[in-house]
């Protein structure tokens, strides 16, 4: 068992030793070819910030008012860097949604928005549950889902209502569930469905 669990050991070892030498090569290729990555992007430029004072206050002074979309998806990187340049005016709105959140792969944390309330208590906080896209089916159906990730919601941590409203569409079909074994199934089938139907009324 212990040679076991050691050679499972090694074997994570070497998978790491083999990323971080991939990691570095990558590096290597960008700083030849002058290039850099959406990851660099956000590193430099909050580098710059909080190394060079003079282009901090540049900055600060021309962004008298920041607004963020999709916050959720931020990382920790990006919210330092938007608080380093709201330090200035602080007229700071984000708009953040954590049932929409989709890029904790990619370092994305709903801890920031959680951060975002602790760093400016004195914010607004304005919950937006009017829908223009959806009938109410759809919007129950959608409901119905995501508690199920209840209690790790700002729903229930904050006591906010976030279960949507239809303004347009109140009344729909109830949702369907379809399983297709192939992406083609898939694509056929819909088309089928609104084969001869008017789109325009969709959109």
């Amino acid at each position: 068992r212990l040679a076991a669990l050691k050679r499972i050991e090694d074997e994570r070892l070497a998978q790491q030793q083999e990323l971080g030498n991939a990691y570095t090569r990558y590096q290597e290729l960008m700083a030849t070819q002058g290039v850099v990555d959406f990851g660099d992007q956000i590193a430099y430029a909050l580098q710059l910030l909080r190394t060079r004072p003079y282009v901090r206050a540049a900055c600060q002074r021309r962004f008298k008012y920041i607004l963020v979309d999709e916050f959720q998806d931020t990382n920790h990187a990006q919210f330092e860097l938007v608080k380093l340049l709201a330090a200035r005016h602080r007229n700071i709105a984000v708009v953040a949604d954590d049932d929409q959140a989709i890029y904790r792969w990619r370092g994305a944390a709903i801890s920031n928005v959680r951060g975002f309330l602790e760093c400016y208590p004195e914010a607004r906080r304005i919950v937006l549950i009017a829908n223009y896209r959806s009938h109410q089916s759809i919007l129950d159906g959608a409901y119905r889902l995501i508690v199920h990730n209840n209690p790790d919601r700002l729903e229930v941590e904050y006591g906010i209502e976030k279960h949507l409203t239809a303004v347009r569409q109140t009344s729909g079909p109830a949702p369907q569930h379809r399983h297709y074994e192939t992406a083609t199934q898939e694509a056929d089938q819909v088309a089928g469905l609104y084969a001869g139907m008017d789109l325009k009324k969709f959109y």
